[in-house]
């Protein structure tokens, strides 16, 4: 029997969707040490004979390899390749750049611009802190719009209702994650026009963060993060402030091109 051309189309995005899921899970930062074909079909939700045909079709790609050690696959360094390329293409870098490196200039701590992806935020521009003691994160990191400062100031600047929507999706994905909780906290970083993190994405260190907007909708943010022995309570003030100055400059430039 003969797929018609919708249903060949649809079969082919189902393959493209596990394949991506299959790419998402290596890219998790709690799997930095990879992960067995078992494991990436428990968390995926997906039959193992399934896992292994999506890893052996991202292995003829060179997208995934497996360590022939210890069986457990990692994201292929071809990717970098294609990131490379993709974060240079984006209109955004070069504008961004030369204001995360002031910003380490004044500050002499990590500088992130974070991009929204959906129910997502990615690390799309990093500019390290020169201190030998420092935060230092993983360009192209990705991770739920409900963890992390630099992601959910982005989510607190939606409209109420893509917000509420949003939320939902993943807490459908992750049942930890306290719905209430995190719309209070959104709301709280809309009042005072900030948020921070306290050793959430990586342990003993603070995350401050300012949105980016367009239209009045956030599409990115920017964050200033470091060692929490350095970045104290009386800093963040003055922190606000600059990210608050390059957020807005971020904002007229795109505008003004837009």
């Amino acid at each position: 029997m003969n797929l018609t051309s919708a249903q060949s189309g649809a079969a082919d995005t189902g393959v493209i969707s596990r394949l991506r899921q299959i790419m998402d899970l290596l890219a998790d930062p709690s799997l930095m040490n990879g992960a067995s074909a078992t494991e990436l079909s428990r968390r995926a939700h997906l039959a193992l004979p399934t896992v292994h045909r999506l890893l052996l079709q991202l292995a003829r790609e060179e997208w995934a390899y497996q360590d022939p050690q210890t069986k457990r696959w990692y994201l292929g360094l071809r990717l970098i390749t294609y990131g490379q390329i993709a974060a240079q293409k984006f209109p955004f870098v070069p504008i961004v750049q030369p204001i995360l490196h002031n910003i380490v200039g004044n500050t002499r701590e990590t500088a992130i611009f974070t991009l929204r992806e959906g129910d997502y935020g990615t690390y799309a521009v990093i500019v390290e802190s020169p201190e030998k003691l420092r935060l230092t994160e993983t360009l192209g990191m990705r991770l739920p719009l409900t963890v992390g400062a630099s992601r959910r100031v982005i989510l607190a600047f939606l409209p109420e209702q893509e917000q509420r929507a949003i939320i939902t999706r993943l807490c459908k994905v992750n049942p930890a994650v306290n719905a209430a909780a995190i719309q209070c906290e959104c709301r709280r970083i809309v009042r005072q026009g900030y948020a921070i993190s306290v050793g959430e994405v990586t342990p003993h260190t603070v995350g401050v963060t300012v949105p980016v907007l367009l239209q009045g909708r956030a599409w990115g943010s920017f964050m200033i993060a470091g060692p929490d022995t350095r970045i104290t309570a009386n800093k963040i003030p003055d922190l606000v402030q600059q990210l608050h100055h390059a957020a807005q400059h971020v904002e007229t430039v795109v505008s003004q091109n837009s």
